[in-house]
């Protein structure tokens, strides 16, 4: 299981925080209490107040969707957020329901992938400083190399519909 922690600015300013990186199956205990521990940390900022990570939303990525519910129902249901990418494009970067969903049992939230991906390179374009801009760590344990890659890996190709053209996030470069 892969997480960073953000922390967010009135400004909405962006700062990758820490970064959980546990191998091992989703359904082992060892696994999930790495989690719940990753999730329960505290933040010390640089005027010394001490920071509670207080959302965690964890994509679903289409499997596991029973562990990922059970945590919610662990750590808190308003708290960690099941989530999954939309399965059209245009979607509201979040779609958080109104009460809990009968058959999870949790916030189970979609996500307009596409939508967030724009708003996140758009961002990403931002001067450090202003508002919106993102802030990442000189610190390879959170984000080395790779996690640089990984953020910035897809670019938006056309890809023919029944409706016309599209532009949809791809990764096969």
């Amino acid at each position: 299981m892969e997480g960073w922690v953000w922390g967010v600015t009135a400004d909405n300013r962006k700062y990758m925080i820490d970064r959980l990186y546990s191998m091992g199956d989703p359904r082992e205990k060892e696994v999930q209490d790495s989690v719940v521990n990753f999730c329960n940390r505290e933040y010390t900022n640089s005027k010394g107040r001490t920071l509670k990570i207080s959302r965690i939303c964890w994509d679903m990525a289409g499997h596991r969707s029973e562990v990922v519910y059970a945590l919610s129902k662990r750590i808190g249901l308003l708290r960690f957020i099941p989530v999954r990418g939309a399965n059209a494009y245009q979607r509201p970067i979040q779609d958080f329901p109104n009460k809990v969903n009968k058959s999870s049992g949790t916030f189970f939230t979609q996500v307009g992938t596409d939508t967030a991906k724009d708003q996140f390179y758009s961002d990403i374009e931002i001067p450090l400083g202003e508002s919106r801009a993102i802030h990442l760590p000189l610190d390879d344990r959170v984000c080395d190399e790779n996690v640089c890659k990984q953020l910035v890996s897809e670019i938006r190709v056309p890809k023919k519909t029944a409706r016309g053209v599209i532009f949809v996030y791809d990764n096969e470069q």
